[in-house]
């Protein structure tokens, strides 16, 4: 696996551990009086998936596996590790 691949699963699980906003975009067509198919509707919705305890779990467990791991921090440094990560999130999902 490379370094890449590996970052790229590590910001999966941090975003499943995290919870996002998943948007979803469902259309509707029916048929027209020549056959073609024609746009009825668009039905827009944001649903807010949750923070899944076991990716944060195991994020936290590979995490603890490295020197300078979340394992080592305090309970108040990792609480602030916390509200900025939400802060974060906060702002890419509001510039979306």
């Amino acid at each position: 696996m490379t370094k890449d691949e590996r970052e790229l699963i590590m910001k999966a699980l941090l975003k499943r551990a995290s919870g996002y906003i998943a948007h979803e975009c469902v259309e509707e067509y029916g048929a027209g009086e020549d056959g073609s198919a024609v746009f009825i509707k668009r039905r827009e919705t944001e649903k807010d998936v949750p923070g899944d305890v076991g990716a944060a779990k195991l994020l936290l467990e590979l995490d603890a596996r490295h020197e300078d791991g979340y394992a080592a921090y305090s309970d108040e440094k990792l609480a602030l590790l916390c509200r900025e990560l939400a802060a974060r999130l906060g702002d890419v999902i509001n510039d979306k």
